[in-house]
């Protein structure tokens, strides 16, 4: 899915059937994109003395059993 704008200030996810690992896909996909824009672009290269790097540890969502439990617990 290709979004038509280059500047995204939240994205906020409604997870209505529990796909989890469906939905920390999407977000790491909507990151990934993110980093092309030109907006981002432009920001990093205003910042780039203030940061030593922009490359995320690559984290593990949990088991999917252990996810169902966390969500079932929250509602």
């Amino acid at each position: 899915m290709e979004l038509q704008t280059d500047y995204i200030d939240l994205l906020l996810i409604h997870q209505a059937y529990g796909d989890v690992f469906g939905t920390w896909r999407a977000m790491e996909r909507a990151y990934q994109q993110h980093l092309k824009t030109d907006h981002f672009l432009r920001y990093k290269q205003g910042t780039l003395h203030m940061v030593r790097s922009l490359k995320l540890p690559t984290m593990q969502p949990l088991d999917p059993e252990a996810m169902k439990l966390i969500f079932q617990k929250q509602r």
